[in-house]
């Protein structure tokens, strides 16, 4: 028999899954004009191998991300993993950088309708406020698809020297006392 909690990481995974798989032919054709730059950036955010960089192919860099989640345990995980793939889509722009929008309401608001969490993966300056407000009362079972990810200023992400926001910087450094 399979511990409750491994059981739910596993659903997670699926639900995630899920949402790339049906926008995987629409993901391939918005980074086909810059697949050496998006392999190049998912290998610096080791979500890639070496191999899979050094030949670039939608599919094998796909493979590689879902491949990934087998090993991720904590929800603080899968949310910056799913961050990764949202940003580095950003970063390509254009119709990537809707495609990453896209991505990030359905995953929100899939997680939200099987499982009944919030799975907020990018915050805006006032739900990052309210989340802090709200550690020290009970969570509530509000749900709001979080808003666009353009109009936030524009910091670098140390880590992976990669533009990201402000609210995203708060909330990997309050993420260790959000669960």
């Amino acid at each position: 028999h399979t511990h409750p909690l491994i059981m739910d990481f596993r659903r997670l995974k699926n639900i995630l899954e899920k949402v790339i798989d049906s926008h995987h032919a629409d993901l391939s054709d918005v980074v086909s004009g810059s697949l050496n730059d998006f392999a190049n950036r998912m290998f610096q955010a080791n979500i890639i191998s070496n191999t899979v960089k050094d030949h670039p192919d939608f599919n094998k860099i796909m493979k590689d991300y879902k491949a990934q989640m087998l090993f991720l345990k904590q929800l603080a995980d899968f949310r910056n993993h799913c961050l990764h793939l949202i940003l580095i889509l950003q970063n390509i722009g254009g119709p990537a950088s809707t495609a990453a929008e896209q991505l990030e309401r359905e995953w929100t608001k899939g997680v939200f309708n099987e499982m009944g969490i919030e799975f907020m993966i990018v915050m805006k300056p006032q739900q990052a406020q309210q989340t802090k407000v709200n550690q020290q009362n009970p969570p509530s079972r509000n749900y709001s698809i979080p808003g666009s990810l353009h109009k936030r200023p524009p910091y670098i992400c140390h880590h992976h020297n990669m533009p990201t926001s402000s609210s995203v910087i708060w909330q990997r450094m309050q993420h260790n006392h959000t669960f």
